[in-house]
């Protein structure tokens, strides 16, 4: 695979935001073990109203596509800043 084939997407909207917590039904959906994460659930690690690690860090999503527009991946990356300097070098997490 090449990276030209791919690009990210900042989760900046409600639809980005629906399109990030739908991903894994996409993922995963025939998958007869797997169990779907409750949406509100997801929403509150990325809620700075409650979420503490937001009163000195910050979070942002991005969702992954293909060529043709369809979603092939999503991630996350934290940062907050007690944490990160815990470690020689500042750290956050993905």
């Amino acid at each position: 695979m090449k990276s030209e084939n791919f690009h990210t997407v900042v989760v900046s909207n409600k639809k980005l935001v629906k399109a990030f917590l739908d991903f894994p039904s996409v993922l995963y959906g025939s998958d007869k073990n797997w169990i779907r994460s409750l949406d509100a659930e997801i929403e509150k690690v990325f809620d700075p109203s409650q979420n503490h690690l937001f009163r000195t860090g910050a979070a942002i999503r991005w969702l992954l596509y293909d060529t043709t527009n369809n979603p092939v991946g999503r991630m996350a990356a934290f940062y907050d800043k007690f944490s990160a300097n815990n470690n020689e070098q500042p750290t956050g997490g993905i």
